[in-house]
C-alpha cells in the first residue's frame, strides 16, 4: 500500500479529519531521469527509501499560524503549550503529543531563523 497513506491514517485517522480541511490539489506527475546509470551506483542502488507523510487537519493549520504570527513572544515549547491552539491539536494527534512537541521545537527554530525576501 502506500506508505504515506498509512501513516497519515495511523496518526489522524480518516473519521476524524475534517471535512473542510483544504484539498489536496491533484496535478499530473511526470518523472524524467538522466543519467539513468546513478541509479544503479553502489551508492544509490539497495539504499534506503525515506518517505514522507504530510498531516493535514484545521487544527495543525490554526496552531502553526499561530506560531507564525507570535513567533517575537514565542521562544519556547512551554510558551506554545499554553496555547489553546497547542490544546486543539493535542486533541486531534492524541497520543501522538512527543511527535506534536518535536514538531513544533523545529517550527520554533525555524521561525527564529527565518530571512525574509526583500521585494515583499
Amino acid at each position: 500500500g502506500d506508505v504515506r497513506k498509512l501513516v497519515e491514517n495511523l496518526i489522524i485517522p480518516d473519521d476524524e479529519k475534517k471535512s473542510i480541511e483544504t484539498p489536496r490539489v491533484t496535478r499530473a506527475r511526470v518523472l524524467l531521469i538522466d543519467e539513468v546509470d546513478v541509479f544503479f551506483n553502489k551508492e544509490f542502488y539497495g539504499s534506503c527509501y525515506s518517505p514522507a507523510a504530510t498531516l493535514r487537519h484545521d487544527a495543525i493549520t490554526r496552531l502553526i499560524s499561530y506560531i507564525w504570527e507570535n513567533h517575537e513572544s514565542l521562544s519556547r515549547l512551554d510558551d506554545v503549550k499554553r496555547s489553546r491552539e497547542y490544546e486543539e491539536c493535542c486533541k486531534v494527534l492524541h497520543g501522538w503529543d512527543a511527535l506534536l512537541d518535536e514538531a513544533i521545537k523545529d517550527m520554533l527554530s525555524d521561525v527564529r531563523t527565518f530571512k525574509s525576501h526583500g521585494y515583499q
